[in-house]
């Protein structure tokens, strides 16, 4: 197990944006003491004053020999940052989180061996080239990259794989940072899907809800009747598959699966019955490897 363990640092980082900033603008106040101060530095390293300076570089400057200082801690997902600053308003004390309640949750969740398996093995986009999006294999098994959506957005990319494995439940592995706890991982080429003759009602159902939620051009809404015409769209759905028309809305379904993990797994589910009408049609699909391999 040791030596599967992520950099702890990092680990404090991921730990601490999942579970105190659980959606934007949340925010936290910490107490912060002279002897405590080296532990805030490392773990919010990245969040930054007003004046653009990090945590890291203001520091030096605070004068916590003499007494505490209250910093207000947050998240702007909007503008991708981390905020902090020096607070003299009134809070109260219920409100106040103390450091070491922080480092004792993250000490036990790093060294617990049960817990640390649902934490999340990393690799950073910069260096490794994968994209959201990409189909990879791991550990002999396909996945698709996607963002996360319980993450704060950043420059760095919060990148995690959601299994393709048929018969499976939606498994996902995320990442944080860019250090990997697996040697090699491989890209896979996005696989092409032959577009079927046949689909079921619900199938067409299925690609209709899809694009109402994703697809902003899409609407099903008839103006002039002032009423819903959803029924009609999903005939006319697998009325175009049936005339080998059925392209524009697989490619419809693949353009817009990257927009959230959500519509990940949505469009997963969709290509699923898909190869599954296709299995049933005698066609296959393909999967092919490129050349490309990412080592640590």
């Amino acid at each position: 197990m040791e030596g599967n363990l992520p950099d702890k640092r990092a680990f404090a980082r991921w730990y601490i944006e999942k579970s105190l900033f659980l959606k934007d603008k949340d925010m936290i106040f910490l107490s912060v003491s002279h002897k405590e101060l080296d532990k805030v530095k490392e773990i919010f390293a990245d969040f930054k004053f007003e004046d653009g300076k990090s945590f890291m570089e203001s520091s030096s400057f605070f004068d916590t020999e003499k007494e505490n200082i209250l910093m207000k801690f947050s998240t702007d997902v909007s503008k991708e940052e981390y905020r902090v600053e020096v607070t003299t308003e009134y809070i109260d004390k219920r409100n106040v989180n103390e450091v070491e309640d922080i480092i004792e949750d993250i000490d036990w969740h790093y060294e617990n061996g049960s817990a640390i398996k649902e934490f999340e093995k990393s690799f950073d986009e910069s260096t490794t080239g994968i994209k959201v999006g990409d189909t990879i294999k791991y550990n002999g098994e396909l996945y698709k990259a996607a963002w996360m959506v319980d993450d704060i957005v950043s420059s760095t990319g919060r990148i995690g794989l959601i299994s393709e494995e048929q018969g499976k439940p939606q498994q996902v592995v995320r990442f944080i940072g860019s250090y990997n706890l697996f040697d090699k991982i491989e890209k896979v080429q996005d696989k092409t899907i032959e577009v079927p003759r046949n689909i079921s009602i619900s199938l067409a159902k299925d690609i209709v809800d899809f694009m109402e939620n994703y697809d902003r051009a899409f609407g099903y809404m008839d103006d002039i009747k002032g009423k819903s015409n959803k029924e009609e769209w999903i005939q006319t759905v697998k009325d175009a598959f049936l005339q080998g028309e059925g392209k524009a809305y697989v490619e419809t379904v693949s353009r817009l699966k990257e927009e959230t993990t959500r519509a990940m797994k949505q469009a997963i589910r969709i290509e699923t019955e898909l190869m599954k009408c296709n299995e049933g049609q005698e066609q296959v699909l393909v999967i092919e490897k490129t050349e490309e391999v990412f080592e640590r």
